[in-house]
């Protein structure tokens, strides 16, 4: 599974807003500032938590009077997987888990690696074949021209 996935609002107060999920650090959901809040009577303070364990992001719900709901499954105090293209219910907020488009984060740094490499691989290959004696600015001798046959003189 990818680390690298949101939750897009399809439908609430955030509708349109999305939301990304970072594996460094728990997303709490509810009507709290600590996370992202929703302003909705629905939803309790503290509502639902996501956490990447193992692989995976994992949505649990804290112990809301009104629930939170995956793919239409009202959610014990376990957690659950979320999958990309589920839907997650908080009160009237619905959200659709997406994968993030763009480049993920360890991109860019293995990039500027590869071109410093690359790098270094032309300007060795460039001093393998460096000739001390050849001069570009001393022009060739003639090419000879010769028949099918005739000895090299």
């Amino acid at each position: 599974m990818t680390a690298a996935i949101d939750l897009s609002a399809v439908s609430g107060p955030l509708e349109g807003s999305r939301i990304e999920l970072r594996p460094d650090r728990p997303l709490l959901l509810g009507r709290s500032f600590r996370g992202v809040h929703l302003p909705d009577p629905l939803v309790s303070i503290e509502h639902a938590e996501i956490a990447w364990v193992t692989d995976y992001y994992w949505v649990t719900d804290l112990g809301s009077l009104t629930g939170t709901f995956l793919d239409g499954e009202r959610l014990s105090t376990d957690a659950k997987p979320l999958i990309p293209g589920s839907i997650l219910r908080i009160g009237e907020s619905d959200f659709r888990v997406v994968v993030r488009k763009g480049w993920p984060p360890w991109a860019v740094p293995l990039l500027v690696l590869l071109a410093v490499l690359g790098t270094v691989a032309v300007v060795l290959v460039l001093r393998a074949f460096k000739q001390e004696e050849y001069d570009p600015w001393i022009p060739f001798e003639e090419p000879i021209h010769m028949r099918a046959g005739e000895e090299v003189p």
